[in-house]
């Protein structure tokens, strides 16, 4: 990394931020991104990105809804508090397990940012702590499925009382 770039340029998505556009997906349905960050401004979240199939893949399946990762500053609602279109499956950022947290932070698409400072520091954080700990995740999850694959291969007989 060239040592005059500034880390927000580093960190700043590929994408650009979501203007009052609506897009309509396969099953017709509009979604409008503008719609969804007013709403979140509204809520108080500071900036939000769009992950999950929306993002990484070009098609989405006809009842695909929104999904989108929204951060506050100090205290944070629940996700369930937060009034946004029926379309949109919000992730509460600030609570939201490292796994989760990290893939929004490395894949997802800025949806809005009022508050670049935090952005960049939650980004930079969550990103660093999720590539750290992506590989001891991976060995867990490689053990279990292991472990399940050995008791499936394993004969039960069934106990007689």
């Amino acid at each position: 990394m060239d040592t005059g770039t500034a880390l927000s340029e580093v960190l700043q998505p590929a994408w650009p931020v979501a203007g009052p556009s609506t897009i309509l997906d396969n099953a017709g349905m509009e979604v409008d991104e503008g719609l969804v960050a007013d709403s979140l401004r509204h809520a108080g979240a500071c900036f939000a990105f769009v992950h999950g199939s929306r993002v990484t893949t070009s098609a989405t399946s006809a009842n695909s809804d929104l999904d989108v990762g929204a951060w506050w500053p100090g205290d944070a609602p629940a996700s369930w508090e937060v009034d946004v279109p029926s379309y949109v499956d919000l992730v509460v950022l600030n609570t939201a397990p490292l796994w989760l947290a990290g893939r929004i932070a490395q894949y997802g698409r800025l949806l809005f940012e009022d508050d670049i400072s935090a952005r960049v520091a939650w980004q930079a954080d969550t990103r660093l702590r999720f590539l750290d700990e992506i590989p001891a995740v991976r060995r867990r999850y490689s053990a279990r499925l292991d472990q399940i694959a050995q008791l499936a291969s394993r004969k039960v007989t069934p106990r007689h009382g």
